[in-house]
């Protein structure tokens, strides 16, 4: 079968002593300022992933001499002649070119299971208690994974991508982020977030009822926890805990493999990263890498790698974030990344486009750090 890959030699395939250091971008990042692609090149990383499929977002563009903001009211697909999704304001096609000619793999960036002011015909997930979560599809539907499926092999066709790094194979959590989202001020516990982001669509209810489970008592028990402020999820589903957690990872574990299997049959045969959360890795099947959340401090990001599952043969890479409030310094961010490495194969740096000129100087500086403290090549 002829692949859509492009092929490039790779640094952080399985097997290899040096770290590959990755960083993602959106479309506007580059295909509207060439001389930043200079800039993501003049850091030293090995490949970049550009998004393809992005859910709503307004980003700040600190770089070059235009607007200083990007819109996206809606999800949306940044290459031409695919209908899932609304066509994005920028081109994955014209980001993946320029990147290319200062020699970066580019990999195609896809978020899959979150859909924001789009598709209102694809099932979304419904609490107990009735409340719909509009940017979480629910997996159960076999339509989200016909139609999720359809829109990643579209996007290995068109994008001829080095690579592929998918996000959102798994339930949606509670948090969306969205800029108009008022949630804060109701001091919900975690539990109940957990709760509300439990589906009891008609679907979701037969396959609890398929392994075991009393679904309206379930049911019942649920909406009375997010109604009364619990504490803890597990005690509140009490004998259902196990059963529901477990018909839940089967299905995600269902959809991924349809997604997995839609990519692989458009001819994505290699480089292809999952991005998982916490304790979703086992049942996140295939890829070459996953992705594990390195976020915030140090002794966060090594916890959450010491808690992800065995890897199997994949490589594991810690998504690392040089956009938040903290000040960034090189020195900081070469001492985080030399002691995630110790426990990740490779480092995704989170986000060039959206980083101050002065901290792209501290993470270049940092990269040049890891790379000569780290396994040598």
């Amino acid at each position: 079968m002829h692949s859509k890959a492009r092929s490039t030699t790779n640094e952080g395939t399985a097997g290899s002593a040096r770290a590959s250091i990755a960083v993602p971008l959106y479309p506007w990042d580059v295909d509207e300022d060439a001389v930043f692609a200079d800039r993501v090149a003049a850091l030293g990383v090995d490949r970049v992933a550009i998004a393809a499929v992005y859910h709503a977002v307004t980003a700040i563009t600190p770089h070059g001499s235009g607007s200083r903001l990007h819109h996206e009211p809606t999800s949306a697909v940044y290459l031409d002649g695919i209908d899932s999704l609304p066509r994005g304001g920028g081109s994955f096609v014209e980001a993946a070119r320029r990147l290319r000619e200062r020699g970066l793999p580019v990999d195609a960036w896809i978020v899959v299971g979150h859909l924001d002011g789009a598709r209102p015909d694809l099932k979304r997930v419904t609490a107990a208690t009735g409340d719909v979560l509009p940017h979480a599809p629910c997996l159960t539907d076999p339509v989200v994974g016909d139609e999720m499926a359809r829109l990643v092999a579209a996007v290995v066709d068109r994008a001829e991508a080095d690579g592929l790094l998918l996000e959102g194979l798994s339930w949606q959590r509670f948090a969306h982020g969205s800029i108009h989202d008022k949630t804060a001020g109701a001091d919900m516990s975690g539990a109940v977030r957990d709760l509300l982001a439990l589906c009891f669509c008609a679907r979701c209810r037969a396959l609890y009822a398929a392994s075991g489970v009393d679904a309206a008592d379930a049911a019942r028990r649920v909406r009375a926890g997010i109604l009364g402020g619990a504490a803890d999820a597990d005690e509140v589903l009490a004998q259902w805990a196990e059963p529901v957690r477990d018909a839940r990872r089967a299905s995600q574990t269902a959809f991924a493999e349809r997604i997995l299997d839609a990519a692989h049959r458009a001819g994505a045969d290699s480089d292809t990263t999952i991005a998982v959360g916490p304790g979703e890795g086992e049942n996140l099947p295939g890829g070459d890498a996953i992705l594990v959340d390195c976020w915030g401090p140090v002794e966060t990001g090594l916890a959450n790698l010491a808690g992800a599952p065995d890897a199997a043969g994949r490589r594991v890479r810690a998504h690392v974030d040089v956009c938040g409030a903290d000040l960034v310094t090189a020195d900081r961010l070469a001492d985080t990344w030399s002691a995630l490495l110790r426990s990740a194969d490779d480092l995704l740096v989170y986000h060039p486009g959206l980083a101050a000129p002065a901290r792209l100087d501290a993470v270049e500086v940092a990269i040049a750090h890891v790379r000569t403290t780290t396994r040598p090549e």
